[in-house]
């Protein structure tokens, strides 16, 4: 048994019988469509230049797991160790989701983990000198932990990771796991730079940039795609928050209006300093219409399938008529936002929705907002189970600003007489 009220709030009334009561009252049914301004093709430019600078950022980009090849007996040239047990292994290279060997470079670091003390020394000349290697601290584990502990988690920050030998160092993060005694050792890398420019299209200003992936530095190969207004070029980047301010690096773009082909040049000229030379190629071709039905949608990211499967479309703050060029794509995210409340549906190419837009009638999606509030309600033994969910009208979504430390409340009521109440868990 399902209930669903359009969304007044985090905590809309649902039905007679459960009341949520909650804070926002934010991406609720407007009378208003979709609003912003229309993508309307764009007097054609046949190439642009852009070239993007190194900008190192106080916080995560993105992440990756590292592929750690173990070693169990000591490097030829250590620090002093006084019998500790350590952690050894050279980080090979780094992987999302399901491991995979392809790479350009590898990362080919090795690393003494002396967890005890909360130090990594890492061989980043690659020369096999660990006792003459930068040292990385992290607060030491108290004594009682010590005693205790026998699986320890360190993260190690401000590391200027130069690979390929004499490139310019990119800044990381890197966290490492383990037990003690045993050298099977586990490990993530946490990006913390792009290469960055501006943009300028129908007299607006963007900031655009590339996050390169750890195993193919020096291309655009398996990185990100960075695009934001211009004014928010300050804020944080995170390519993995549901924003979708990155996003899978596409050969093709169709982004207000205008197709192109992007080319990513790396430059290692001293003056002014190593960058990537974007060119944008406009690429002709015929177009077709989408109407949109939803509200709230400030960036909606389509990935183009079969023909198309080199492309990706972000439309930003469509009209309810949006162009798009002729072909069959997949609806990859949507990020929704109205004041300071915003939600998401996907992640990167994860939507399953297809779309094919033809030069003849439009093609017709619904996406988006309002926000309902749904809870499905399962009898378990003499209890009830609530399992609550925020839908939109393409499927569930979820809050990416939420305060859950004020989780949505329920109110259960029997004949008028409330019969308990309770708050819904985060996750």
């Amino acid at each position: 048994m399902k209930h669903g009220r359009q969304w007044q709030g985090f905590g809309a009334a649902l039905g007679a019988s459960l009341l949520l009561l909650g804070a926002l009252q934010a991406l609720a049914a407007d009378p208003g469509a979709v609003g912003g301004q229309g993508n309307q093709p764009s007097a054609p430019v046949s190439t642009q230049e852009i070239d993007l600078a190194y900008q190192p950022l106080p916080g995560r980009v993105e992440g990756w797991r590292l592929r750690i090849a173990s070693r169990s007996i000591p490097f030829p040239k250590e620090p002093p160790l006084a019998g500790r047990a350590v952690g050894r292994g050279i980080i090979e290279s780094a992987f999302q989701g399901v491991s995979s060997s392809t790479t350009n470079n590898t990362v080919n670091l090795p690393f003494l983990w002396d967890y005890t003390t909360g130090k990594l020394y890492l061989d980043l000349n690659r020369n096999g000198d660990l006792a003459a290697a930068p040292v990385f601290s992290t607060p030491q584990p108290s004594p009682v932990a010590l005693r205790r502990g026998q699986y320890f988690y360190q993260t190690f920050t401000n590391i200027n990771l130069s690979y390929p030998p004499g490139w310019r160092p990119r800044l990381v993060d890197i966290h490492l796991y383990g037990y003690r005694g045993q050298n099977v050792l586990g490990g993530n890398l946490v990006w913390r730079c792009f290469w960055q420019g501006k943009l300028v299209e129908k007299g607006r200003e963007w900031q655009i940039g590339l996050v390169e992936n750890p195993n193919h530095i020096g291309t655009a190969e398996g990185g990100d795609l960075v695009l934001r207004p211009w004014s928010e070029r300050e804020k944080p980047v995170n390519c993995q928050d549901g924003t979708l301010t990155g996003f899978e690096c596409p050969a093709n773009l169709f982004f207000q209006g205008r197709a192109c082909h992007l080319e990513f040049d790396y430059v290692k000229g001293r003056v002014p300093g190593p960058r990537f030379r974007l060119r944008l190629v406009d690429v002709p071709l015929a177009l077709g219409w989408l109407k949109i039905h939803g509200q709230y949608i400030e960036r909606l990211m389509l990935h183009g399938t079969g023909s198309m499967s080199s492309w990706a479309a972000v439309l930003d703050s469509p009209e309810v008529e949006t162009s798009l060029p002729v072909g069959n794509y997949s609806i990859s995210g949507v990020y929704l936002r109205r004041g300071a409340a915003a939600a998401c549906s996907g992640f990167r190419r994860a939507g399953q929705r297809r779309l094919s837009i033809s030069a003849g009638r439009p093609a017709s999606v619904r996406i988006g907002g309002p926000l309902t509030n749904w809870v499905a309600i399962q009898p378990q033994a003499r209890a009830l189970a609530l399992d609550y969910k925020l839908m939109g009208a393409d499927g569930a979504y979820t809050m990416l600003n939420y305060d859950w430390s004020k989780p949505p409340r329920f109110t259960v009521y029997r004949g008028g007489h409330q019969i308990g109440s309770g708050t819904f868990e985060h996750g």
